[in-house]
């Protein structure tokens, strides 16, 4: 899903559910002290993670609506992708 994150997590945050992507691989945050090493599942783990908030303000049906929303935003965003390179 990386290529579908961004369009997801607006389309979470327009609806009212909180989502998170800040997640820089270390070699990024800390490049003295990892001394330039590379791991591209780092990278990939920075470019798809979205962390959801789960608190005691969300019910269940919160939790079903942020799922709802989120399967929406993917298929739209694939959608979109296939029309482009179809």
């Amino acid at each position: 899903m990386p290529q579908y994150r961004d369009e997801t997590v607006s389309a979470l945050r327009d609806s009212g559910i909180d989502a998170g992507t800040n997640f820089p691989p270390l070699t990024e945050l800390f490049p003295s002290l990892l001394k330039g090493q590379e791991n591209g599942d780092c990278d990939l783990w920075g470019r798809s993670v979205i962390n959801l908030w789960v608190t005691d303000d969300y019910d269940p049906a919160r939790i079903v609506t942020a799922v709802d929303i989120i399967a929406r935003a993917v298929d739209q965003a694939a959608g979109q992708a296939d029309r482009r390179h179809g």
